[in-house]
């Protein structure tokens, strides 16, 4: 949840798009839009960590598997209340623009 040290490794314009069985569920285009983001998906949780199981790098792109585990920290649905751990597993594709992340692709 270190917000500013991860924009760091973010172009200005980055593009994050978050998938949910094949469905797109979110997208962002700058870095302002996906600040904002950040520090509104913080509160989200009490705590979340991200274990990297795989990754895949070519030319173009990285890709990692991950295993996501968080406790909420708010009611989301009548099955996923504050206090609930969330347990996901998925895949986030990276590309690449003058050294810094350009493109983020999280699917789960």
């Amino acid at each position: 949840m270190y917000i500013i040290g991860m924009l760091m490794n973010l172009h200005n314009d980055i593009v994050f798009e978050n998938y949910s069985k094949g469905v797109l569920m979110l997208r962002l285009e700058g870095i302002q839009a996906f600040e904002i983001q950040a520090e509104k998906a913080c509160t989200f949780f009490n705590w979340r960590k991200q274990t990297i199981k795989d990754w895949q790098i070519s030319q173009d792109e990285i890709i990692i598997s991950i295993d996501y585990h968080a406790e909420l920290a708010m009611d989301f649905s009548k099955s996923m209340k504050a206090g609930d751990e969330l347990k996901l597993s998925g895949t986030s594709t990276f590309h690449f623009k003058d050294g810094l992340i350009s493109f983020i692709k999280d699917e789960s």
